[in-house]
């Protein structure tokens, strides 16, 4: 059994979209001959109102034991959330120069260097007693391709990057000018990648433009892991009393929105009739605001219902039972929102309106899992052909093809990534 020690900030019990990817390791990876051992931050929330579910990050000392936790495929260790009271994070400016200087030592983020000396302690001990075939530090944050490096450096072992991200999301759009601060900050974590990189055995990234852009930093072998979807129970479906399409998760401002919009009220002006349901769930104001109050004074009130945040296993749930779901793509070349796959393992149609004509359309087109459309005519054009199916047979028609849908499940990108990892370790397939 080829052993690995995964380096990652996020893992469950945090029920963000970045814990997955590692999620997903933990829960494949011993199929293919491989047992992971994750090191990450403990998630614990300190409630402020449990019963309204308002909580904030529980703090550590940093001198903490690691919490040890071994299941039959895989083993973790939680290490204490150092709490840092630094009267610098109190003014702005000096905050800002506190960042820059930790630019210069590899640290990108609030109280990275913190995090970094709590890991530090744990590793150095551990990988001394322990042994390990690899060592993958998981991007973002910084902190595992740092550790990664440092200790596979000080150790002598193999180490490999895991890119969910690049530095800088929207670096590959002409248009985007980021700030003097995130230019600044860019050109340091390009120079830290480029170094953590050049002795890296392989990195691994989540689609063909991004490999590109990291490819000229380093001339270290990169492969395109997806993200990918876990697999749900798509068999209890019922059919809904009104046609229900919906939208779930967080939408933003990259995102257009105005071509559904326009769609909709197009159909309602000349359906009016029609048995519809449009379910706008978990909008966040934070991330987009005022957007509660675009769709809900944009769309028809008598076909709109929109819901706040609801848990994981609910949203799950609401995509399962829809009839088809909405997806406006972004326009941040490379970039494939983990939602998407969420969608596609649903089993609905996907009304990708607008497309990016760039990866997300091409995962749409591979998979035969939905339709794209740049305008309002062509959008109402599928809502009304999808409706009518609906109508006629409680469900909708789709040209899913479910051999290239298979290759998008986490299982199989998991299985992607363990070819990989023993090819450039040099271990035989098991």
């Amino acid at each position: 059994m080829i052993k690995v020690l995964i380096i990652s900030h996020h893992f469950p019990p945090d029920n963000i979209v970045a814990s997955r990817r590692i999620e997903a390791y933990c829960r494949y990876l011993h199929e293919f001959g491989i047992h992971p051992t994750v090191v990450t931050t403990r998630f614990e929330k300190e409630y402020i109102n449990k019963e309204s579910d308002v909580w904030k990050i529980k703090y550590h000392n940093k001198d903490e034991d690691a919490l040890h936790e071994e299941f039959d495929n895989y083993t973790v260790y939680h290490l204490p959330r150092p709490y840092v009271k630094s009267w610098s994070r109190r003014i702005p400016g000096l905050r800002t120069l506190k960042d820059i200087a930790g630019y210069f030592r590899g640290y990108f983020g609030k109280d990275a260097q913190q995090l970094s000396n709590v890991y530090r302690k744990f590793l150095r001990s551990h990988l001394a007693n322990k042994k390990y075939d690899l060592l993958l530090g998981i991007y973002s944050p910084q902190i595992g391709p740092h550790m990664a490096h440092e200790f596979g450096t000080k150790f002598n072992l193999p180490f490999a990057i895991d890119f969910r991200d690049l530095w800088d999301n929207r670096v590959l759009d002409k248009t985007y000018g980021p700030s003097l601060n995130r230019r600044f900050r860019n050109y340091w974590m390009k120079k830290y990648f480029g170094k953590w990189l050049a002795d890296a055995r392989f990195f691994t990234i989540t689609s063909q433009p991004w490999l590109n852009e990291i490819k000229k930093l380093t001339d270290t072998e990169g492969h395109i892991v997806q993200n990918g979807y876990f697999e749900l129970n798509t068999e209890q479906k019922v059919k809904n009393s009104r046609f229900t399409i919906s939208s779930v998760g967080t939408i933003y401002p990259l995102q257009d929105i105005s071509i559904f919009i326009q769609a909709i009220q197009e159909l309602y002006e000349s359906h009016p009739t029609l048995k519809l349901k449009i379910h706008m769930v978990g909008l966040k104001e934070h991330n987009y605001n005022g957007i509660t109050q675009i769709f809900g004074s944009s769309l028809p009130t008598v076909w709109t219902e929109i819901s706040t945040w609801v848990a994981r296993d609910r949203a799950l749930e609401i995509m399962n039972q829809s009839d088809l779901l909405y997806y406006p793509a972004q326009s941040i070349r490379g970039w494939v929102s983990a939602k998407l796959y969420e969608y596609i393992a649903s089993g609905n149609n996907i009304l990708v309106c607008p497309g990016d004509n760039d990866v997300s359309d091409e995962l749409i087109k591979e998979t035969g899992t939905g339709a794209i459309c740049s305008t309002a005519e062509e959008a109402k054009k599928y809502l009304l052909e999808k409706y009518n199916q609906w109508l006629e047979n409680g469900h909708c028609k789709s040209s899913r093809d479910e051999h290239e849908v298979a290759k998008y499940s986490r299982r199989n990108q998991v299985r992607i990534f363990s070819d990989v990892a023993k090819k450039e370790l040099k271990f035989d397939r098991r």
